[in-house]
């Protein structure tokens, strides 16, 4: 399974200054306005739209609803980084308790139980 690509830059643009980033053959200006090139063709972004540069150099414009969904601190990119983080947590904690082994003699298996599930909890929840 391939990694799904990630955001390396995001800039919410301002009708000013362009980012660093953004490489001299991804735009340039039409009069006053700015034209960036994307995978889709010419984008024209307003002021308080989403640049968001990509691994591979290649870049795209979201409006603001778009970009606040996709790419915000509670969009779609965030959310699933989260996840990932969450799922190493988990596997580290199995890999953990692999090593451990079986509960110590005379520790009651509830008890055992019951400190493994909170260290779960744990694991899934942390942020």
């Amino acid at each position: 399974m391939t990694d799904p690509p990630r955001p390396t830059h995001v800039h919410i643009w301002d009708g000013d200054a362009v980012p660093a980033w953004l490489g001299s053959d991804q735009h340039w200006f039409d009069h006053d306005e700015l034209v960036i090139r994307t995978p889709d063709g010419h984008a024209r972004p307003k002021s308080g739209w989403w640049l968001i540069g990509w691994a591979g150099g290649w870049v795209t414009v979201a409006t603001p609803t778009i970009g606040e969904r996709e790419y915000g601190p509670d969009g779609v990119y965030s959310r699933l980084a989260q996840a990932e983080q969450s799922l190493d947590r988990v596997t580290r904690l199995y890999e953990q308790w692999v090593q451990e082994g079986s509960p110590p003699l005379g520790v009651p298996m509830g008890r055992w139980w019951d400190s493994r599930l909170a260290q779960m909890r744990e694991a899934i929840l942390r942020r």
